[in-house]
């Protein structure tokens, strides 16, 4: 009885996440900073695709 481990400790780092759930969660976390940096830098949506040079006419029906 003398020779048996002890039990794991549960507050024990090495028995924590799997790193495969910490690189999905970091690369989750950058994809979601990136977004965030595209919103807020207003380089980004369908305005981008337009032509500048020529004023847009939306909902005007000539006959």
């Amino acid at each position: 009885m003398a020779d048996r481990e002890p039990a794991p400790d549960p507050h024990d780092s090495a028995a924590g996440v799997p790193r495969w759930v910490k690189v999905f969660g970091l690369l989750a976390l950058a994809v979601l900073v990136l977004a965030l940096i595209l919103m807020l830098a207003g380089g980004h949506g369908p305005g981008r695709h337009l032509n500048n040079s020529q004023p847009t006419v939306t909902g005007v029906v000539r006959s």
